[in-house]
């Protein structure tokens, strides 16, 4: 029996007859509940839909549903108050996060990924995608990790939209060749690279960094390994046309090309656990005019006595060094600033434990070296002197952190009419830092010196040289028992000369002393402030000219109980033209 014309189907081009128009005509009947006309009553036609079929059409109503919940997601998002931000907020909110997180990452870099932070704000909604992924800046910088996958690295490139790339890689391992891709694939547009990683990798990957010599400003190299020795490539890579700040970590050594040019680095900073890095460093500076900042640190003694001279820093305006007390006189002996009211120098000197030297011999060569180059560099006398305080009294910087040993910090000259500064610190209270001033130097630190604080107390020999100070104004030092040196050395033309002779010379020490600051310091209460603060005031009330201020600070004393004894109280007053001030706090700053 032959198939009735109505039945026939004829399906040339092999597709499914279910998605057909007269399918689809027919399905649409029979939701609607219409007569279905019997051409349209084919079997594959009429038939009920397969399991995979009804998922299909399940699938497609999901996804339907999924994209009109987005669409009302995003409708919903607008009335958000952050939505109201323009783009460009957001996108500097943005760039501060990621900064922040840089920033951090730098102390720990070995567990936070700022990459993570980039790509948690490019998945929290369509808007703040749209923003990130449109925020150039935002992808400019790369970390590269022994995890960092090229997907992540091709991301960046992309959405950095040519901008200037800066490379951080830190604790490389086994990924080198991460960076060695970067530097390959966008050598004009690296402006800066950040490496951390062992002494074979960096020398493997030294050479692609010529290719980046065009844009190259900022080169940080920092061996995690074994001693970076000669290393191919290294002496042209220093003096890069356009390479302006550079750090070498860890190396031991470095080789300079046979005829260098000038380096155009401003910011040099150099860090070796040998001894064998001084001799290239000191031919490298020779030929860095334009250096402003110079940072060096050795964690060895020197074992060779050759001195080198004469090398000249003209516009070096920043000096850090931390090294043994031999290899810093040696190191200070060859260089020569010249600093001016424009461009004044900010030294801040921190020695090391020195092998089997005493605290004396290394305090009185650390003054002595420092002396040496103020005296060979033209500098003036300091103004203000500051002896033992770990804190720094000068907003001109702060000590670097030095548990083992002192830091000083020296600027001269300052702009025309202001003060030289020179601030000498300890962390170590049973430093005889005083005795580094030897009469040999004596005579310059003092000649010009306005303020002196003096936070460890010095021996009476360092009182007696400072009576003598000719401009001395302002005092401020620290007590810490009952009859200290201080008072001893004011007693001393009493006890000597009798009371005619301190008449007739009783202004001849400290003869421009206008205030003095007393702190008392001890374990517990002091109970002698009293008997202190009376003696000092017997001692300077022979003086013609009255002081301008006398204070006390650290007292354990009321006020008020003192005010009782009529005749103390009359006689503290009466040293001081304005009174006293007397407190029991203790300041961190005093100017």
């Amino acid at each position: 029996m032959s198939t009735p014309s109505h039945y026939r189907y004829v399906n040339p081009s092999g597709r499914n007859p279910r998605d057909s128009p007269l399918a689809r005509d027919y399905q649409r009947r029979v939701a609607a509940g219409e007569t279905v006309p019997p051409e349209l009553c084919h079997p594959e036609i009429s038939r009920p839909p397969t399991r995979r079929e009804s998922q299909r059409r399940l699938d497609d109503k999901i996804k339907s549903y999924e994209n009109d919940l987005i669409r009302l997601k995003r409708r919903r998002n607008t009335w958000s108050p952050i939505s109201d931000l323009p783009s460009e907020v957001l996108s500097d909110i943005f760039l501060l996060s990621f900064l922040s997180s840089a920033d951090s990452e730098a102390q720990l870099h070995r567990k936070a990924l700022p990459e993570n932070v980039r790509l948690s704000i490019s998945h929290i909604s369509y808007a703040w995608r749209t923003v990130a992924l449109n925020s150039p800046e935002l992808w400019a910088t790369i970390h590269i990790r022994d995890t960092t996958k090229t997907t992540i690295l091709a991301l960046a490139l992309q959405n950095s939209k040519g901008m200037p790339i800066a490379i951080e890689a830190h604790a490389i391992h086994n990924n080198i060749e991460c960076v060695r891709r970067v530097l390959l694939t966008i050598p004009s547009r690296v402006k800066s690279l950040s490496l951390e990683t062992e002494s074979g990798a960096m020398r493997s990957i030294l050479p692609n960094l010529q290719a980046c010599k065009g844009m190259l400003n900022s080169l940080v190299l920092k061996n995690c390994g074994a001693a970076v020795g000669h290393l191919p490539g290294a002496g042209s890579i220093l003096y890069m046309p356009n390479l302006r700040k550079l750090t070498l970590l860890g190396w031991t050594t470095f080789t300079s090309p046979s005829s260098p040019r000038p380096s155009a680095v401003v910011h040099l900073e150099v860090s070796s656990p040998q001894s064998t890095i001084i001799r290239p460093l000191l031919t490298y500076l020779r030929n860095a005019p334009r250096l402003k900042e110079l940072t060096f640190s050795l964690e060895t003694e020197s074992q060779t006595h050759e001195e080198e001279v004469g090398i000249e820093l003209p516009r070096l305006e920043h000096l850090c060094l931390r090294m043994k007390p031999r290899v810093l006189s040696t190191f200070l002996s060859a260089i020569r600033v010249f600093p001016t009211k424009h461009t004044p120098l900010l030294a801040t000197i921190s020695p090391m434990e020195a092998d089997g030297a005493d605290s004396i011999t290394k305090a009185q060569s650390i003054v002595t070296s420092i002396h040496d180059l103020c005296v060979r560099s033209q500098f003036p006398a300091p103004s203000i002197l500051s002896l033992g305080n770990t804190l720094s009294l000068f907003p001109l910087g702060t000590i670097e952190d030095n548990p083992l040993g002192i830091s000083v910090i020296i600027t001269a000259p300052l702009e025309e009419g202001l003060p030289s500064a020179c601030q000498v610190s300890t962390t170590l209270d049973h430093f005889e830092l005083h005795t580094a001033f030897h009469p040999s130097v004596r005579d310059w630190w003092f000649s010009r010196l306005d303020l002196i604080s003096i936070w460890h107390p010095p021996p009476l020999e360092f009182w007696k040289a400072l009576a003598r100070a000719p401009t001395l104004r302002l005092l401020d030092f620290c007590v810490t028992e009952r009859n200290d040196c201080f008072l001893q050395g004011l007693r001393d033309g009493l006890d000597k000369g009798g009371a005619a002779a301190a008449l007739a010379e009783r202004d001849s020490n400290y003869p421009g002393l206008e205030s003095i600051t007393v702190t008392f310091k001890g374990s517990g209460p002091i109970t002698w402030d009293v008997d202190y603060a009376r003696d000092l005031a017997l001692l300077l009330r022979t003086r013609v000219k009255k002081l301008s201020e006398l204070s006390f600070y650290g007292v354990s004393t009321q006020l008020a109980s003192i005010k009782q004894d009529t005749t103390t109280y009359e006689l503290l007053n009466h040293t001081s033209s304005t009174g006293i001030d007397w407190h029991s706090q203790i300041p961190e700053v005093f100017w």
